[in-house]
């Protein structure tokens, strides 16, 4: 009992961040690492030695479990990033972990709402969530199915460290009302060779390359996540120093909880072709690439659409449709459309994009455009974002350390 409690408790410090995930940075492992240490404790409780454990360790299951809560889908799907496979979480067996913590943690009664659907407990409320041990966050516009939210990933450690891992600091998936229109490419094969390479490539996900190659560095930090009241959005600021001689620095506003607008700005001493990389949709099914307007939208029936498009500082943009691919399922593959927005860098010279990613019923009707206020600088941003004839003008100050 002693032995066995004490190993199980340095295992919880040795394999989990202190922001509660599991440090390979994968949810699948995350998801599955949690049911040796539940197991052990409800065991521990049932026979009414729970004093085995020190309250820390408790502690650490909370926010282990709490993950979980906040990194699955308002539909009870799961991310597809990494080495993790969103048909091996389907609805039925998510609920069924969430169900077990909630044997563990009673008194937990947003738990308990996401466990029972909303039937008891008291829905969660919060909108934002960073797990910047790990580096993974989430912005959402609430908690049922018709809700926004979107993860992104910056991690703080690369391929090289961590197996699981790709090479894709900064990319993101989006949800929308039951649908994912940016699900993550995913691993494909789980052997090393050609084909997890391809899938691990940084050109491969919702983020910026250079030169169409892998970053050399995956060092991701949170600079700021906060409300701004002028425009209504929650804004998060992520940056990576994906390649030598040049930082990307990715910020993300959720407009009055409706649409997203993603500003990336490249800046050091590297010079080349920057490409940044979209990977929309499950197949090629309605999905339209809109190369003259840089952006795609989507036709969906049911009326749950979304269009995209991009715009650069005035430097000049070329549209490059790619092969896409998308795995959810080990060794099977499907064709997905998929295209860069590349535009020339020179030594010293930084390159600012913004992308819009407004949700429509019909995404070929909204009118958007977009520009930045003021000259360039570390410390401040400004944003003017127009949909249909209002504007909204974004502002991040105090964007360094």
């Amino acid at each position: 009992l002693q032995s066995g409690s004490s190993v199980l408790n340095d295992c919880v410090e040795s394999q989990f961040f202190a922001d509660g995930w599991l440090r390979d940075g994968d949810f699948h492992y995350h998801i599955s690492a949690i049911e040796d240490f539940r197991s052990a404790m409800l065991f521990a409780q049932n026979n009414h030695r729970e004093d085995a454990f020190p309250a820390a360790y408790k502690e650490s299951l909370r926010k282990m479990t709490e993950v979980v809560m906040h990194m699955i889908y308002p539909n009870y799907s799961s991310i597809n990033m990494a080495d993790t496979r969103k048909t091996t979480w389907s609805k039925s067996v998510l609920k069924k972990n969430l169900n077990r913590y909630v044997e563990l943690f009673p008194e937990n009664q947003e738990l308990l709402w996401l466990a029972t659907e909303g039937a008891e407990g008291t829905m969660p409320t919060a909108t934002s969530k960073a797990f910047t041990d790990c580096g993974y966050y989430v912005l959402r516009s609430g908690w049922t199915k018709n809700d926004r939210m979107m993860v992104l990933t910056n991690t703080t450690q690369s391929p090289k460290e961590q197996w699981h891992l790709q090479w894709d600091n900064n990319t993101f998936e989006l949800y929308v009302k039951g649908r994912n229109f940016f699900p993550d490419s995913g691993s494909f094969s789980y052997d090393t060779g050609s084909n997890r390479s391809r899938y691990a490539a940084t050109s491969a996900h919702n983020t910026l390359s250079l030169n169409d190659g892998n970053m050399t560095s995956c060092r991701g930090e949170m600079l700021r996540l906060d409300y701004h009241k002028n425009s209504q959005s929650e804004r998060l600021v992520l940056v990576n120093p994906s390649y030598n001689g040049l930082m990307h620095r990715r910020q993300i506003f959720q407009v009055e909880k409706m649409f997203y607008v993603i500003v990336d700005e490249a800046y050091g001493t590297a010079a080349g072709t920057l490409n940044l990389n979209f990977h929309p949709g499950e197949s090629e099914e309605n999905v339209v690439l809109d190369s003259e307007a840089m952006g795609m939208h989507t036709t969906f029936s049911d009326g749950n659409n979304l269009i995209v498009r991009t715009f650069t500082d005035g430097a000049p943009m070329t549209f490059v449709e790619k092969e896409g691919f998308y795995s959810d399922t080990i060794n099977k593959e499907v064709k997905r459309k998929a295209y860069s927005l590349n535009v020339e860098k020179s030594a010293d010279a930084p390159v600012r994009f913004v992308t819009v990613l407004y949700p429509a019923s019909d995404a070929t009707a909204p009118q958007i455009s977009a520009s930045f206020t003021g000259n360039w600088s570390l410390e401040r941003m400004g944003v003017d974002v127009t949909i249909d004839g209002k504007t909204w003008n974004l502002i991040n100050s105090n964007l360094t350390k």
